[in-house]
């Protein structure tokens, strides 16, 4: 068929939804087909388009119903967890009868993915340390908020899908199922152009949801980087508006996480993205976002009781991400060492071994002394970037980066750290791919692949964790290749 009045086939005619066309911008979620089927993401640039356009806030606009800060929401004033002070929704609402509207998300076959979702999945967002009522608060507010947003929920089952503990086959198709649904639920409201009671904060959770999904998947995926844009789209949208508006506490408290969950995958979803694509919505997003978190903390607006997603102050993410694309892009834009020596004497810093630097923002005057055993394997990895660049400066070979001691020390340091990790106790495997995927490919020891493809199985095991299962063909790839076409993070100029 075609569209006489511009001469062009309709089904050759993009479809933007009426939020990014008022914004004047690449739509990050595609609509449906015209068969009736949900499409597949459009390989589309639209991270480059965004960055063309810079990051104005006056040109990142949605539609008013996604915008709109209810400022009269009403919070949970139920408390189900012990004696904390949490509001909580009653639990009855989480167990829907065979009469609830909600059915046709939860269907039969979908099932064993929602008790997963309920018993196993939920947990593993928050960080083990996190304090027991917080973990629950963010159970229970999710299931909440998914069960009054249908592609809300349709994108926490296909996680669920993606992960379920068992080799069948029929969880990931169905899992494909509902991610597609969520994508088109996403469009759906963002192209409505209708006042919605979908809470801003609800659509900010469901697409940080697909950003998970999108990085347990077997292969490189660009979906990442799509929807890492979009998130970043709805922050800035959030944070430029009126401070006038009112957030119940429930959902200061869900945006303080979620600016966390962005943080976290901005900086560790780098070698996840086909391809890379800079954005500078991404990139000025990060900045606010840490802002915002420091602010927060310090007004103790929220329910939280310290760091619940990236177990650390947000300033150390953000040195941390500087370093990744420092090295991820230091084959165009060359190495600048002084910058290097800065960010280890402010790694040295927060590694408890420097005290002479000023104090940096942190939460509630946390010491960087006092960190765990995750936050050091963050350290230690970026000190093995930013080793491998200073020596680029001066020996733009492989032979001295290999040679070098003290990164060999550093890795033998990274492989023992990583095998006091404990797979069947430590749910959070997500927060370790990352530094484990830059120890492992900097390691040339037999002895030590093993001891770190050990380590990762055990965790693939104990928590069916993609982005862990990514690690191994991933390592053995790379390892097998002889350091050769395998370029994961920008490093193949570095450690080849």
């Amino acid at each position: 068929m075609f569209d006489l009045k511009r001469k062009k086939k309709c089904d050759e005619t993009p479809v933007t939804c009426k939020n990014c066309s008022r914004g004047n911008h690449t739509c990050a979620w595609p609509s449906e087909s015209s068969r009736g089927g949900p499409s597949r993401l459009r390989h589309v640039s639209s991270s480059t388009e965004v960055s063309n356009q810079g990051a104005s806030p006056g040109k990142l606009s949605l539609s008013p119903s996604t915008i709109e800060v209810i400022s009269h929401i009403e919070s949970n004033e139920n408390d189900n967890h012990g004696q904390t002070n949490m509001g909580m929704a009653n639990l009855c609402i989480y167990t829907p009868s065979p009469f609830t509207p909600y059915n046709s998300i939860i269907s039969r076959e979908s099932i064993p993915l929602f008790e997963f979702l309920r018993t196993a999945f939920l947990p593993t967002l928050i960080h083990p340390m996190s304090h027991p009522t917080t973990i629950e608060f963010v159970k229970q507010e999710k299931l909440q908020s998914a069960f009054s947003t249908p592609f809300l929920m349709h994108a926490l089952l296909a996680c669920c899908g993606a992960e379920f503990p068992a080799d069948d086959i029929r969880y990931r198709r169905i899992a494909e199922g509902h991610y597609a649904k969520a994508i088109g639920g996403l469009r759906e409201h963002l192209d409505s152009g209708t006042e919605s009671m979908v809470r801003p904060i609800v659509l900010l959770m469901a697409v940080i949801v697909l950003c998970i999904y999108e990085r347990s998947k077997p292969r490189l995926s660009r979906g990442v980087d799509v929807h890492l844009l979009g998130a970043a789209q709805l922050i800035q949208l959030h944070l430029k508006r009126d401070k006038a508006c009112v957030l119940s506490k429930s959902d200061t408290t869900m945006l303080h996480l979620m600016l966390e969950a962005f943080i976290f995958h901005a900086t560790t979803s780098i070698p996840f993205q086909q391809p890379l694509v800079q954005s500078a919505v991404i990139d000025s997003t990060f900045p606010l976002a840490e802002h915002a978190l420091e602010e927060s903390s310090c007004r103790s607006e929220t329910c939280l009781y310290a760091s619940s997603i990236i177990g650390v102050p947000p300033k150390l993410f953000g040195y941390i991400r500087e370093i990744v694309l420092m090295h991820q892009r230091h084959s165009v834009e060359g190495v600048d060492i002084l910058r290097c020596y800065e960010l280890e004497l402010i790694l040295d810093y927060w590694d408890g071994n420097q005290t002479s630097l000023p104090r940096i923002l942190s939460y509630h005057e946390a010491s960087p002394g006092t960190l765990s055993l995750g936050p050091k394997l963050y350290i230690l990895a970026s000190r093995i970037l930013l080793k491998c660049l200073i020596n680029l400066s001066s020996s733009p070979t492989s032979i001295k980066i290999h040679t070098d001691t003290h990164i060999s020390s550093l890795v033998s340091d990274g492989v023992f750290f990583i095998t006091q990790l404990q797979p069947s106790k430590d749910y959070y495997a997500e927060y370790y791919c990352w530094p484990i995927l830059v120890v492992g490919m900097s390691t040339v020891d037999q002895l030590d692949r093993e001891c770190l493809l050990s380590q990762i199985m055990a965790f693939w095991k104990a928590t069916r964790n993609g982005t862990m299962r990514r690690l191994v063909d991933i390592l053995t790839r790379y390892w097998g290749d002889g350091y050769m076409g395998v370029d994961i993070f920008g490093t193949q100029n570095c450690l080849n």
